[in-house]
């Protein structure tokens, strides 16, 4: 039987590429079935229903700062066990249905943590996009690639979300990724061996 792991995120997104850190040493030699839950509260809720052994959360972006999303959604468990954390890089690419030169960039779409990770510079470079929030950076790009968005609009999300969904590369390398790192966590219910309810 699958070993069940709700994550943060949809395809291509940051928590499905912490998944292939965090997870084969917990669950090592198990077949790992993942649950795209999207949003921080979603995940959590497989957790509360039985329908995931785990949950794979962004705790810290960058590290030190947490991210209010999965704060408010921790919030709702009385106890909670991190079985495993890690702070990774996550390097991000400016990603369009095809190649745009910055004039031609109208919308700039993300999560709300890269898109103010990257505002200065998408501000200076792109000044005719507008930065729109959205719930995930990978399912932005799936978005971006099925036509959802038009033609001017471009995602922040990882070059493997590019590679995955087939989109160009506007910007291979955004400033903002030099130096950053997020810190993921894989949290079980329960008590941790710290005393109960762990949260920073």
């Amino acid at each position: 039987m699958p070993v069940k792991v709700a994550i943060q995120g949809a395809r291509g997104s940051a928590c499905e590429m912490a998944a292939g850190h965090l997870l084969p040493s917990v669950v090592e030699g198990a077949i790992i079935e993942l649950i795209y839950a999207v949003t921080a509260r979603s995940t959590i809720e497989a957790l509360l229903k039985g329908s995931a052994t785990f949950a794979l959360l962004a705790l810290e972006s960058p590290v030190g700062t947490a991210v209010p999303e999965t704060a408010s959604a921790l919030a709702a468990l009385t106890t909670y066990r991190v079985v495993a954390s890690r702070s990774l890089p996550v390097n991000h690419a400016l990603l369009g249905r095809r190649f745009l030169r910055p004039p031609e960039v109208t919308r700039v779409i993300s999560h709300p943590v890269p898109l103010a990770k990257h505002a200065s510079y998408l501000r200076t470079h792109f000044p005719n996009a507008e930065l729109v929030p959205v719930e995930d950076t990978g399912a932005a790009a799936y978005a971006l690639a099925g036509g959802e968005y038009g033609e001017g609009a471009a995602v922040v999300a990882l070059p493997a979300a590019g590679t995955l969904f087939n989109l160009a590369v506007v910007c291979p390398e955004l400033p903002g990724n030099q130096g950053y790192l997020t810190r993921f966590a894989l949290v079980s219910l329960g008590l941790d061996e710290r005393g109960p309810a762990w949260k920073k």
